[in-house]
């Protein structure tokens, strides 16, 4: 062996090292991007799981006239380049279900992640969703 000349051990561990970080990193990523998801989803099923709640407890009132005005909170994530984003998330209503959904953008693009609830209401009770996502406000009606 000459002087300065690299073995074949050390080669074979730099080239193990490298191989190691890298696959590291991938996974530190996958995590994170997974994290991100499981912090949407969570505040996404808060706000289904309050709004379908509020909408099954009418029924105590369904013989009264009531206007209700719920206040949909904005959910918060970070992108892909780690920058805080605001954002409010839509909501859908079916005749028995509520679905409340938000497109986030992640290292893997765009996801669409939403919570589905169910709820019981009384057939005058109308749901009016028209000035969510100026104000942020869902309207909860009876006459």
């Amino acid at each position: 062996m000459k002087k300065g000349q690299i073995t074949l051990d050390l080669m074979l561990t730099f080239i193990l090292m490298i191989v190691v970080i890298t696959g590291f990193s991938g996974v530190i990523l996958n995590f994170k991007n997974t994290q991100e998801k499981i912090l949407v989803q969570e505040q996404l099923y808060t706000i289904s799981s309050k709004t379908s709640s509020l909408i099954t407890a009418t029924q105590a009132l369904a013989d009264t006239n009531f206007t209700i005005a719920l206040h949909i909170d904005k959910i918060n994530y970070a992108d892909a380049k780690g920058n805080n984003v605001i954002t409010r998330p839509q909501i859908r209503v079916d005749e028995s279900k509520l679905i409340v959904f938000a497109q986030i953008t992640t290292n893997e693009g765009d996801v669409l992640i939403d919570s589905n609830n169910y709820f019981y209401k009384n057939p005058s009770t109308k749901i009016n969703t028209d000035n969510l996502q100026t104000n942020g406000i869902l309207v909860i009606t009876n006459e």
